[in-house]
């Protein structure tokens, strides 16, 4: 059995606390991405996307603010892109276009929109400044295999279902 510190009912505790923690402290915006990544953690993506706000307003110009809340809006929404994602990525890649976890999302909403040339263009250039060899560049090399397939019409054995992760982040 896991220890009682990992237990869902002490993490659901963990949050309560830091949750009201940030009622008393909203400037904090270290703990707003603590709660996200907290809740996101605990499938309870509605209230990461309400933390994300709050860190947001705080910061408003953080590349990887804008990123995470766009994939937080995307697992909130079954693992699809909806318009509001697609406009966090943009503002994400306005900021800094070269951050990975921008580069890794560009690839993810690429190759929903099927646009398998900008997935390759977006995979390459974040492969390029990986770890060679790290489970993360592992990651990266197989998506970006398949989405070269794919944009010379080749067919794919085993595609890999296209969805956003948090692997390459």
């Amino acid at each position: 059995a896991p220890p009682a510190a990992q237990s869902p009912a002490h993490i659901q505790e963990l949050l309560a606390r830091l949750a009201e923690k940030m009622e008393k402290e909203p400037g904090d915006v270290k703990g707003w991405v603590l709660l996200a990544h907290g809740y996101l953690g605990t499938n309870r993506a509605q209230d990461a996307i309400k933390a994300y706000d709050r860190a947001i307003a705080l910061m408003p110009e953080s590349a990887a603010l804008w990123a995470e809340y766009g994939e937080a809006l995307t697992i909130a929404a079954g693992r699809r892109w909806t318009e509001d994602a697609r406009k966090a990525l943009a503002k994400a890649q306005s900021l800094d276009p070269a951050l990975d976890r921008v580069l890794w999302l560009a690839g993810m909403e690429a190759m929903d929109r099927r646009d398998f040339p900008a997935a390759v263009a977006a995979w390459e250039k974040l492969l390029g400044g990986m770890t060679p060899d790290s489970g993360p560049a592992h990651e990266v090399a197989a998506r970006l295999a398949e989405a070269r397939a794919l944009a010379k019409g080749a067919p794919q054995a085993d595609a890999v279902p296209v969805a956003p992760a948090s692997a390459a982040a």
